[in-house]
């Protein structure tokens, strides 16, 4: 009889050094930026998203609040992300030269999530909890994407929808 058990990390990492050289080697070609984000747990549990899905990288714009306290939410993942604040607006255009800025937003031009084709390189933005993506974000974004609500509240947490968007992009690469 062929027992349907839970698995646990050894089953799924046997080979941890091996596992780790792959994560390196053989990322998602989408990266986050976090917007303003202050609170600990959707910083930490975005950041296991970002884990997860292999993404490329997890940029930090507009966020003051201490990262030391931030990160430690997370610790187990930071070893392999790649974190990288962003403080100025030069900076900031200066990444989005070199890729295509997508907003996770709910605005007068915005698609659904499920119906945008996502490209390589691409970087999908994050607001903030209570104000969501800062005007200076949207217009640099080439599109921007919301997810369909279908009940009595007009938006979800930023992780949910977050993990919602990223795991469909990965369907395009």
């Amino acid at each position: 009889m062929n027992q349907n058990r839970q698995l646990d990390f050894s089953d799924e990492r046997s080979n941890i050094a091996a596992k780790i050289a792959e994560i390196h080697s053989n990322r998602t070609p989408l990266s986050l930026l976090l917007d303003g984000i202050t609170d600990v747990r959707n910083i930490g549990m975005l950041l296991r998203l970002a884990d997860a899905a292999r993404l490329q990288t997890v940029y930090f714009y507009n966020c003051k609040p201490s990262i030391a306290k931030k990160m430690a939410t997370a610790r187990q993942v930071l070893p392999y992300l790649q974190l990288v604040f962003i403080e100025t607006e030069a900076e900031l255009l200066l990444l989005q030269q070199k890729n295509t800025f997508v907003a996770l937003e709910k605005t007068t031009q915005s698609v659904p999530y499920n119906l945008y084709d996502f490209q390589k390189n691409t970087i999908l933005i994050l607001g903030a909890e209570n104000s969501g993506v800062s005007q200076d974000l949207l217009d640099l974004a080439v599109a921007t994407l919301h997810l369909p609500m279908l009940g009595i509240n007009t938006s979800m947490n930023v992780v949910c929808a977050a993990s919602i968007a990223v795991y469909q992009s990965l369907t395009f690469f």
